[in-house]
């Protein structure tokens, strides 16, 4: 069974929840023990210490982690757009 209108709106649903948890640093932050495990968003604390900042690394793991979300974002533009004017369209 097939679902026409329900398309764009779980394609908006996927985008979404990609990346809510691509930046999720709570949780991961609690599961991940070893260097090895370590995502994006726990490692970016890894620059930070007790009274500096490391800003030149923070910033470059910034734009390592922003360009495989914005990859996603231009690829999938359309499907996100139709998703979310979906209910908005009358007829």
């Amino acid at each position: 069974m097939e679902f026409p209108g329900a398309r764009a709106g779980i394609d908006s649903v996927g985008i979404f929840a990609f990346l809510t948890s691509w930046n999720e640093y709570a949780l991961a932050s609690q599961l991940t023990r070893s260097l090895n495990s370590k995502t994006m968003a726990v490692g970016l604390m890894d620059f930070t210490s007790h009274f500096t900042l490391n800003w030149g690394g923070m910033s470059a793991l910034a734009v390592l982690m922003i360009i495989p979300a914005l990859l996603l974002t231009f690829l999938v533009q359309k499907h996100l757009i139709a998703g979310l004017t979906f209910g908005g369209v009358k007829g």
